[in-house]
């Protein structure tokens, strides 16, 4: 199958300098505490994201909760504010969101940290209008998921600060 270009006419600018994800942030998956110890979960307080919740866009809750033991006993990491969350598997794989609070993943959740090389809502905004491109690096045999590794492979078109600014402002009129 062909897979649709990478980058929309919107951020095809040759005088922006392009860089894979890796090369711009850091990028962590987390992981699940064994379902099966409730004092992992119960009257948990550490929001857990999973990658259903993803595609919300911005993510200001989470539909569950972790305990700190569950945190501390498990591959599961914090993730700041801000993060770029992208869902890796199954049928939200592709799906972008941001994450507008301190919070944990699952493994099926690849977060992009932010740094100051880049407004975080700028990535968000490039990688949402990337779904499609997205969705066709999904490989797999019983079910195509993405990896954290095809994630930080990803070019992206980083603009001047200024533009991104003027850019998110742009799209964030359009949502309103």
């Amino acid at each position: 199958a062909k897979i649709e270009s990478q980058q929309p006419v919107f951020f095809q600018r040759n005088n922006w300098e392009e860089l894979r994800i890796g090369e711009l942030a850091q990028t962590i998956s987390g992981g699940t505490p064994l379902t099966i110890k409730k004092e992992y979960y119960e009257n948990g307080t550490i929001p857990w994201i999973t990658s259903g919740e993803v595609s919300q866009g911005e993510i200001w809750s989470a539909e569950q909760h972790i305990t700190p033991l569950g945190l501390q006993e498990s591959s599961a990491k914090m993730v700041p504010q801000d993060s770029v969350l992208v869902a890796m598997y199954g049928a939200t794989a592709g799906k972008v969101g941001i994450l507008k609070i301190r919070a944990c993943t699952n493994q099926a959740v690849c977060a992009i940290l932010p740094n100051q090389k880049f407004l975080p809502k700028f990535l968000y905004y490039q990688l949402s209008v990337m779904e499609n491109y997205l969705v066709g690096l999904r490989t797999g045999k019983a079910r195509l998921n993405l990896s954290q590794e095809k994630i930080r492979e990803i070019k992206v078109k980083l603009s001047p600060p200024e533009v991104q600014v003027q850019i998110v402002a742009e799209c964030e009129a359009i949502d309103r």
